[in-house]
């Protein structure tokens, strides 16, 4: 999958493919407004800049020592070695 398409169906996913999308990807993403419109058009995304597209899709926060990055609530359940999100 080329990254264009990764990026739009990330803006989807997150509802920034609607009015006032990219200035809210761009916040979320602390980037500028054109680097925005450049990843719609195609430009390459970064490890980093994807690394932080999953974050902010799992909702997490930037990593710090109390909370490790994670969510205020979160779940994990680990069965048999398989790992399944409630």
């Amino acid at each position: 999958m080329e990254d264009k398409q990764i990026f739009k169906a990330w803006m989807a996913e997150l509802d920034f493919d609607t009015r006032g999308g990219i200035a809210k990807a761009a916040k979320a993403l602390g980037k500028d407004r054109r680097t925005i419109e450049r990843y719609i058009e195609g430009a390459s995304l970064s490890k980093e800049t994807r690394l932080a597209m999953t974050a902010i899709a799992q909702n997490l926060s930037p990593w710090d020592p109390q909370t490790e990055g994670l969510p205020a609530v979160h779940f994990s359940l680990s069965i048999g070695g398989k790992q399944k999100k409630a």
